[in-house]
């Protein structure tokens, strides 16, 4: 499959404060030559970061978890990607970072599950049981606030 679109992901630290070694982990997304961020919101010292590998050195316990939540977050990053690719969605950085944070799906609340529910289900239902439904409907929306 042919594509047009470049995809790139990397990581990176920026220091807390300029007091501390500490540093705050991101990743840079890259599609088109546009780019975002995101906070991984974990820290790691300074001395630890490896800039050329974007990973965390050494073989600690602590060391480790970060590694594999890094390769985590890179892989859902693809699974993202790859899951636009096959939707046909115009990819961007906005939608991919939308994908990843998982922002871009339309959720359904309870009550415009019953709305669906009741008229799918009018021919189907008797009108007993289709009363309660709607007057749950009606409860619902009068306890809403």
């Amino acid at each position: 499959m042919k594509t047009n679109s470049t995809f790139g992901v990397i990581f990176f630290t920026r220091l807390n404060s300029k007091k501390t070694d500490q540093a705050l982990i991101f990743v840079r997304i890259t599609v088109n030559g546009k780019r975002s961020e995101i906070s991984l919101k974990r820290n790691v010292s300074q001395k630890l970061w490896d800039k050329n590998k974007g990973k965390v050195k050494g073989n600690s316990h602590e060391a480790r978890a970060l590694n594999n939540y890094i390769q985590q977050v890179q892989n859902k990053l693809y699974d993202s990607y790859v899951k636009l690719q096959n939707e046909g969605k115009l990819i961007t950085v906005f939608t991919l970072k939308s994908r990843y944070l998982g922002m871009d799906e339309q959720h359904k609340t309870l009550l415009q599950l019953v709305s669906y529910h009741n008229k799918t289900m009018k021919t189907i239902l008797k009108p007993g049981t289709l009363k309660i439904c709607q007057n749950l409907i009606a409860l619902k929306t009068l306890t809403r606030y």
